[in-house]
């Protein structure tokens, strides 16, 4: 997921794939750092990503 304007946004994402799944998410930290952090999808399959001015979030699970 990609943000191309200048300010942040919050996506709501719904993944009902990959409920119940551990997953690793990559996104923006403060100045030109990423940040990752693993989390289970719950039974909702809902994500909510923030996403920095120009930036974007890579959502991965590995096998």
């Amino acid at each position: 997921m990609t943000n191309g304007e200048k300010q942040p946004k919050t996506l709501e994402v719904v993944v009902p794939m990959l409920v119940g799944k551990q997953v690793t998410i990559i996104e923006d930290g403060e100045r030109l750092s990423s940040i990752q952090r693993q989390l289970t999808i719950r039974e909702t399959g809902k994500l909510t990503l923030k996403l920095a001015p120009q930036g974007g979030a890579v959502i991965y699970m590995e096998d």
